[in-house]
This record gives C-alpha cells, sequence and structure tokens, in this order.
C-alpha cells in the first residue's frame, strides 16, 4: 500500500515492485492497491498477485490523501490479510486505522518536508504523518541511513536501514534503436535523468554549469517537468546544446540511453537513496553526483563528487570528466563492481523477506541485526 501501481516508473515503485517479485517468488501472495490511472493498462498479473486499483480524489495535496484513505478503508473492510506494507512515510496517517485490523510494516522512501514542490501547510502535514507512522507500525524500515538513525533517536524504536537494490543483469548490448526513436545523436552526449524534475533534483544547477562552460557537446535532460513556473526557469537558463527530453516509461530504452552516454551527472540535492544513481551504476556508467551523504551510501566512493548546490564545482568536474574519459569509464566499472556486491536485490530483498517472515510468524525482531 501507497506506491502507486505497477509497472514501477518512480523510485519507491520500483522498490515495491521487486519486494512483490521477490515475496511471490517465496510463496507469497501479494495484493497491491494501485492508482486506477497509473496501472490502468495492466492486465495478467498471474495467480498470485492481485491488484486493486483505486479511483482517488483528483488533486495536487487530495489525490495522495484520498489514495492512502481509501486503500486503507477497503482493505480494513475487504482484505483477508496477514500483514500489511505500507510504503512512504507521508500515508502515516493510515497506519493507525490498519492496525485495528493487522499487522504492520512501512518503509520509508524519504521525507516529503524536505522536497521543495510542496507548502508550508504540507510539509507540516508530512511531519505529523511521521508520528504514527514511525510509532504505531509493527516493524518500520527506511531506505535512507540517515533517516534511520534520526527516527530512531527521535522515537525510540529501533527503525531497521535496508538500503535500495539493483538488478545487475540488465547491463547489455543495446541496438540503438532508443536513440533514434528519441531523436538523441548517438554518443558523445552528457546525461541527467530523472522521473520527475523538481527543484531538489539539481537540473538547474547542471544547465547553470554547462552556461559557464559553454560546451558543445550535446546536453540530454530527461524526465517530466510539472511545474510550469520552473520548466520556463530551465529553458531560459538553457545553452544551445541542451536537448529536453520527455519522461521515458520503459526503461530498456531508458537504460539504452543511460549506456550510450558519455556520463551521467546526478546533483540532487536531497534524496534517500536514488533507484535512478543505482541503475546507472548497474549500467557501468561514471557518475557526477553531489556530495549528498546518501550518494555515497549507494555507490560509495565510486563517482566524481562536486558540493551540493554548487554549480560552479559542478562545472570544473564535468570540465575534468570531459578531458579524464578513461577515468570516468574505470569509475563505471568501480560503480558496478560495487552495487554487484552490496546492493543487489537478490540481497536486499532477502532482509524484507525475513522480516515478513518474523512478524507474520511472532518471531522477536530481535533476532533480526539488519543492515
Amino acid at each position: 500500500m501507497g506506491a502507486k501501481g505497477l509497472p514501477a516508473k518512480g523510485g519507491g515503485e520500483r522498490v515495491a515492485e521487486a519486494i512483490i517479485q521477490e515475496a511471490i517468488q517465496r510463496g507469497f501472495k501479494v495484493t497491491l492497491y494501485g492508482k486506477r490511472d497509473y496501472c490502468g493498462s495492466i492486465i495478467d498479473h498471474g495467480p498470485n498477485l492481485k491488484l486493486i486499483r483505486i479511483k482517488e480524489i483528483k488533486g495536487k495535496h487530495l489525490s495522495g490523501f484520498s489514495f492512502g484513505l481509501i486503500s486503507a478503508i477497503h482493505a480494513l473492510i475487504f482484505g483477508k490479510y496477514d500483514l500489511v506494507h505500507v510504503h512512504y512515510a507521508d500515508f502515516g496517517y493510515v497506519v493507525p486505522l490498519l492496525r485495528l485490523r493487522f499487522k504492520v510494516m512501512v518503509t520509508s522512501h524519504g521525507a516529503e518536508y524536505n522536497r521543495d514542490k510542496w507548502g508550508k501547510m504540507a510539509k507540516i502535514f508530512f511531519r505529523l504523518c511521521e508520528i504514527p507512522f514511525v510509532k504505531y507500525s509493527n516493524v518500520c524500515t527506511s531506505v535512507s541511513r540517515r533517516l534511520s538513525d534520526y527516527y530512531s533517536g527521535k522515537y525510540k524504536r529501533k527503525v531497521f536501514y535496508i538500503p535500495n537494490g539493483i538488478n545487475v543483469n540488465q547491463c547489455k548490448e543495446f541496438n540503438g534503436e532508443s536513440n533514434k526513436k528519441y531523436n538523441i545523436p548517438k554518443n558523445g552526449y552528457i546525461l541527467f535523468s530523472a522521473g520527475r524534475i523538481i527543484p531538489s533534483k539539481g537540473c538547474d544547477l547542471l544547465l547553470m554549469a554547462n552556461r559557464k562552460l559553454g560546451l558543445e557537446v550535446p546536453l540530454v535532460i530527461i524526465g517530466s517537468i510539472g511545474d510550469v513556473n520552473y520548466q520556463s526557469y530551465l529553458k531560459s537558463i538553457s545553452y544551445p546544446n541542451v536537448r529536453f527530453v520527455d519522461f521515458i516509461e520503459k526503461k530498456e530504452e531508458l537504460f539504452e540511453i543511460i549506456s550510450d552516454s558519455m556520463f551521467f551527472v546526478f546533483p540532487s540535492a536531497y534524496e534517500a537513496m536514488s533507484i535512478m544513481l543505482l541503475e546507472v551504476a548497474s549500467l557501468k556508467k561514471g557518475v557526477i553526483c553531489s556530495d549528498i551523504s546518501e550518494n555515497y551510501d549507494a555507490i560509495g566512493n565510486n563517482a566524481i563528487f562536486f558540493k551540493s548546490g554548487d554549480w560552479e564545482s559542478l562545472a570544473e568536474k564535468i570540465e575534468f570528466a570531459l578531458k579524464k574519459q578513461p577515468i570516468m569509464e574505470e569509475l563505471g566499472q568501480k560503480a558496478f563492481d560495487y552495487v554487484k556486491e552490496k546492493r543487489n536485490w537478490d540481497i536486499i530483498a532477502e532482509h524484507y523477506i525475513t522480516l515478513y517472515h518474523a512478524l507474520i510468524k511472532g518471531h522477536p525482531l530481535s533476532t533480526y541485526l539488519g543492515n
């Protein structure tokens, strides 16, 4: 509950999708509450996966709230579940309701009140949601080490840090069709991509750095820009070498474009743990990224790091990367080796499954030491 649906498009949904796939392989039967508009085209899920499509109330603030509330009410009335797994801390308001009938496990994918797309009242609401999310769940987990420590200290309870994982087998030979489809030049381009391009993703920093350098090398920006004002701002600071491409839904197409780039730039100012960063590493692609602790948690020291929020620092690193392509290729291989060993879904998913079994069977959680 909380993930928008399948097939996954965003980071949190990709985590939920991977857990669902692993759980089904381990013999669980799974019901997913998804948004009707998000997953309306999905038909065949197999015998052990049931998808309940929720028609939420439209609106920036009402959509998420009504989605969570309607899902919880449906579960309370019709659900026959051994366990409910709630994703995202902003759905904390449903946890006390669900506890009336079910054992509840929760996973935080970040603190929404740290994201700049929300107003003051929304951020207050998200802070309030955090309280029942952490305090009243049977088991609380977080994909962020920093948030896990914060929750544990503030609410005086064990919060399990389970980092995001990645399927490292997606690095393969591509045929170049995706570049043709999206009119992206073959080879020789710098790449930025995000599902939703919001200010905290740092795209404006990249464009400012690009403008300072006056690059002729193409800079490809992929993602959906929902805020019209921010979209206008980004285009106003763009240089002639910039190419904007809308969100690419098919992962295989996006992976091909990533794989074909010179290197990837990840200037985000806030993350819990980025699936995108892990995916880029799994494709053996060199990365320039901000020096926030969550990026080190994702791929270790295997990237070129710049000072977060500083576009001049980013410009220096881009200039270095363009001159030192062999170093970027070496870092891409090291990042791949790192995520293969430490961020592999085959390993990460086992932590979730272990907690599922412990909670359902009533085993003491003290026997699970976490990561």
